[in-house]
């Protein structure tokens, strides 16, 4: 009797000691997978920024730094010198500030014959891209 119940109780101290196991892998294995998402996440942010930044430059190059005719290029409001674009989720451009919405500042500096824009892309007040660009005008 003694030696069934002995091994009963080995039994279940190797099953406890599984279980402990497979937990802690599990564990170890879900964290895998929320940094995984974590990261897709943020690259995906990145990559967007990056794309509407890139598109705003070559539109300030294209409109020669004038900030009216590069604000009704990209959709944006003029705020004296300054444009702003806001996005939506999709990186559509959006109607205004929300709390999803990515928000690019393009703020812009004549300075005689240079004209300097400095384009920051953000998302709720964090930083995703910055780019600063200049060109050579004639006037």
């Amino acid at each position: 009797m003694r030696r069934k119940a002995s091994k009963t109780k080995m039994f279940l101290l190797e099953f406890i000691i599984i279980i402990l196991f497979f937990s802690l892998a599990a564990t170890v294995c879900v964290r895998i997978f929320v940094n995984a998402k974590l990261t897709s996440v943020q690259s995906s942010r990145l990559t967007g920024a990056v794309l509407k930044v890139q598109e705003a430059a070559e539109n300030f190059k294209a409109v020669d730094g004038d900030a009216d005719r590069l604000a009704k290029e990209l959709d944006g409001i003029l705020e004296g010198q300054n444009v702003i674009v806001y996005y939506d989720t999709d990186w559509k451009p959006a109607a205004g500030q929300t709390d999803d919405n990515y928000r690019m500042d393009i703020q812009l500096d004549r300075d005689q014959n240079l004209i300097t824009a400095v384009i920051v892309m953000s998302h709720a007040q964090d930083e995703i891209y910055r780019l600063k660009i200049q060109k050579v005008t004639d006037a």
